[in-house]
């Protein structure tokens, strides 16, 4: 069976452990500050069941932590609170969004965290447990530990929309170079992979927001602060995927625009080439008819004037659009 990652802090000191979900009683029973449970197997359906029943966990929020990509939401259940934010990772090379989950189980002391192993977004809490440069994250209640966390989680998300927001930088200054159909393509892609963004923001600041204002008697006043900032980054959060969303619907309408400037740049080619030989055309159209009575077929010079001053009509068309900045 999977193990947990234990971390205890009391006093000012901490210690860390494994420990399987069978054994979990063995630790509950020692008298600490907090204590931190990290369960990274979350392909372990039985290790998922076995966490969930020891803390006395609806078999419905155990489904909700087994089955991933579930909505932003908090459940409370007596003596227990359940987080479930939702994380992304961008990859560059693939312009693909990734989507994960991470839930937070509070009982009094004990924290749990479910999240994948692939990327252990929440090693930098831990650093500073084992730092101990704030004595908040070892001597205070897990309301500190679990705003820590959650602000983590939510400061994850700038950085995600950061590094998207470099990528469509990247994106649009190559689409204004060079308008690429297959770029095209990228943007509508990315476009669609956002949508699902967008609509986790608004509801991950709806759970901050709540948190903050029915579950205010879980947290101590001293760390009400912490939730509050956490609420600020959620609204950042929310400002930024409507900015990216903003970007990509302008390089949509960047692409749109250049392609119709490029075809009106041909069509004003074909125009000027148009309007210089119509009158050329007009000519030789007169000249072309084989009337009987024309005194200038007759002419010895007429063939070369004719081509004298349809060169001279050509040449002046051409100056005239010239001085127009037609071309």
């Amino acid at each position: 069976m999977s193990e947990l990652r234990c971390l205890e802090a009391k006093n000012g000191f901490y210690a860390e452990s494994f420990v399987i979900p069978s054994d979990l009683s063995n630790f509950t029973e020692r008298t600490v500050a907090l204590r931190w449970y990290g369960y990274e197997h979350l392909n372990d359906k039985e290790g998922i069941e076995g966490v969930g029943n020891y803390f006395g966990l609806h078999p419905l929020l155990i489904e909700d932590i087994v089955h991933q990509n579930q909505r932003p939401k908090l459940d409370e259940q007596g003596q227990l609170l359940l987080v479930t934010v939702p994380t992304f990772s961008w990859n560059p090379e693939k312009m693909e969004v990734t989507r994960k989950q991470i839930n937070i189980l509070w009982r009094e002391n004990d924290l749990v965290t479910f999240a994948s192993s692939e990327k252990d977004l929440l090693e930098p809490v831990r650093q500073r447990i084992r730092r101990g440069k704030r004595s908040h994250y070892r001597d205070l209640h897990p309301d500190f530990l679990f705003c820590a966390v959650l602000d983590l989680l939510v400061d994850q998300h700038l950085e995600f929309l950061d590094e998207i927001r470099d990528s469509l930088i990247l994106m649009e200054d190559t689409l204004s170079e060079k308008p690429d159909p297959q770029l095209l393509q990228e943007v509508y892609r990315l476009r669609r992979q956002m949508i699902s963004v967008a609509r986790v923001m608004p509801a991950v600041r709806s759970l901050v927001g709540e948190l903050y204002d029915d579950y205010s008697e879980w947290f101590r006043e001293e760390n009400l602060m912490y939730l509050r900032d956490v609420q600020d980054h959620s609204q950042q959060a929310l400002e930024f995927v409507k900015a990216d969303q903003e970007i990509l619907s302008g390089m949509i309408d960047l692409y749109l625009s250049l392609m119709s400037q490029k075809t009106n740049d041909k069509m004003k080619v074909l125009a000027v080439i148009s309007t210089i030989f119509m009158p050329l055309t007009l000519i030789a159209g007169i000249y072309g008819m084989n009337f009987q009575h024309m005194p200038e077929l007759g002419w010895e010079l007429g063939y070369p004037m004719v081509l004298i001053f349809m060169l001279i009509v050509g040449i002046g068309i051409g100056w005239f659009l010239k001085r127009k900045d037609w071309f």
